[in-house]
């Protein structure tokens, strides 16, 4: 499908509206094949009907994209070609309507090169953006199937010519993405993300039946509300809208997507109303369910922690209500689980929590912080041999710490600030926070401070037993996180 083709000289015009024969053919074939009427090179349109399309002004990237196809592009795609016709006229328009002929693209990618359009990519950098521990991150998180992607562009896996993937995140790509992409039908894999696109989705994204992966995160100058048919394509398995202020409330047929295996929209949505029952029809795959931050009222639906192969929940910083639901301990995969925050907004749920919590064996990070949680801390808390991160501050819990606390040996951080805990907490053997150590050897076991916090702090904490309080203060004293 490559390769380079001898070069088309410009062709005469020859018709009456100032178009070549190959440009009125083609002009001709695309609208047969759906897209909106162009007007004649010399302004006057064929259609004596009124279009909305940008295509009827003589600058608009769909002109400026047809000209480019008909009577400047080398490699002269055959006029009866249809397929081909549409795939590079819609790549086209995608490069002239975000800035690419106006040298917006950090990278062109071989956009608009004689090339085969499965050949408009280039090799980069892997890591060039990102650190390789973070790639790693998000291959294990996001893409386990997939390979780490060492070229961005357009690209084709397959043996058609058929482009089904896009990639073009951190391109600083502007402008409106066009309607055009909807004639891109065998586009898997669309990767937008970290550009200045403004605007709404164009509806004609619907007509990618086979798309699995839409990421298009921090677009933070779009508008609009999360499309309906994102809801309704079947294929779709991972979509990441975090940092994209959408609008309006989440469709709720996002939550029968029966493939849908990744779903991030936060922090950073503006969506409102209750999340959809994600897990109540018993076919979701969801991995990661990322709602934080955004303005969600109503409660946090139990049928979430149905979902067998969940791994990660962030529902925190939002407006919800009502109890903690009681069969947490159910998502057995959970690694992250965050319904807290210590920054507003945040959400007001009451209850306790639950002893089943004991279940979650892979968790490593719990925030229940801000909310209305009562009650006492389950001593099966001591069960979590993974976890690292516990924040459980300014909520209403009561009563001693339950000694189980010091069974954790992966504990990192602990936070209990403005609540009503009371006791002794046993830290030799525990890690304590990432800039304390405990020397518990000998029959003094002490416990140290780093040399970032003050002489103070390091003899407020002399005993392998020392109050819950001088604990936290010489901890938030010394605490500096790391990256």
């Amino acid at each position: 499908v490559g390769g380079t083709l001898a070069a088309v000289p410009r062709r005469e015009e020859t018709n009456s509206g100032g178009e070549s024969e190959r440009y009125a053919a083609i002009k001709s074939r695309l609208e047969a094949a759906g897209c909106p009427p162009f007007p004649n090179k010399n302004g006057s349109s064929d259609s004596d009907s009124d279009s909305d399309s940008d295509s009827d002004s003589s600058s608009s990237p769909q002109l400026q994209a047809l000209s480019w196809l008909a009577d400047e592009d080398e490699r002269s795609v055959p006029t009866h070609d249809i397929p081909a016709l549409k795939q590079r006229y819609a790549l086209a328009v995608l490069y002239f309507a975000t800035g690419g002929a106006d040298g917006h693209w950090t990278e062109s990618f071989s956009f608009l090169s004689p090339q085969h359009e499965c050949e408009w990519n280039e090799e980069v950098e892997a890591y060039r953006y990102w650190p390789m521990w973070w790639w790693e991150a998000v291959k294990q998180m996001l893409l386990p199937d997939a390979p780490l992607f060492n070229k961005k562009g357009a690209m084709c896996r397959n043996d058609e010519g058929i482009v089904d993937h896009i990639w073009l995140a951190e391109n600083n790509l502007t402008g409106t993405l066009p309607q055009e992409m909807g004639l891109l039908n065998g586009v898997r894999h669309l990767f937008l993300s970290s550009n200045k696109l403004e605007g709404q989705f164009p509806p004609s994204l619907g007509n990618l039946s086979q798309l699995e992966y839409l990421f298009f995160s921090f677009n933070d100058r779009m508008t609009g509300t999360v499309p309906s048919w994102i809801g309704t394509t079947e294929s779709m398995k991972e979509v990441m809208l975090d940092g994209t202020p959408l609008e309006g409330t989440l469709p709720s047929s996002l939550a029968s997507l029966p493939n849908l295996e990744v779903l991030d929209f936060g922090p950073g949505c503006h969506l409102n109303g209750t999340i959809p029952p994600f897990g109540a029809k018993g076919n979701s795959k969801l991995r990661l369910l990322s709602l934080d931050f955004c303005s969600f009222t109503g409660t946090a639906p139990s049928s979430i922690f149905t979902m067998a192969d969940l791994e990660h929940l962030h529902l925190g910083g939002n407006h919800l209500t009502g109890t903690l639901p009681t069969n947490m301990g159910n998502a057995t995969k959970l690694q992250t689980l965050t319904l807290g925050s210590a920054r507003t907004p945040t959400n007001n749920l009451s209850g306790t929590i639950p002893p089943g919590i004991s279940s979650l064996s892979e968790l490593f990070f719990l925030d229940l912080t801000s909310n209305q949680i009562s009650g006492t801390l389950p001593d099966s808390i001591g069960q979590l041999g993974n976890l690292q991160y516990l924040f459980l501050g300014d909520n209403k819990l009561e009563g001693s710490i339950p000694g189980t606390i010091s069974e954790l040996e992966s504990l990192v951080f602990f936070s209990t600030a403005q609540s009503n805990l009371t006791g002794d907490l046993d830290v030799c053997g525990m890690p304590l926070l990432r800039h304390s150590e405990a020397d518990c050897a000998g029959d003094d076991p002490q416990v140290t401070a780093s040399a970032a916090t003050s002489a103070a702090a390091g003899s407020c904490l002399t005993e392998g037993k020392v109050s819950l309080a001088a604990l936290l203060s010489c901890h938030e004293a010394s605490y500096e996180p790391e990256g």
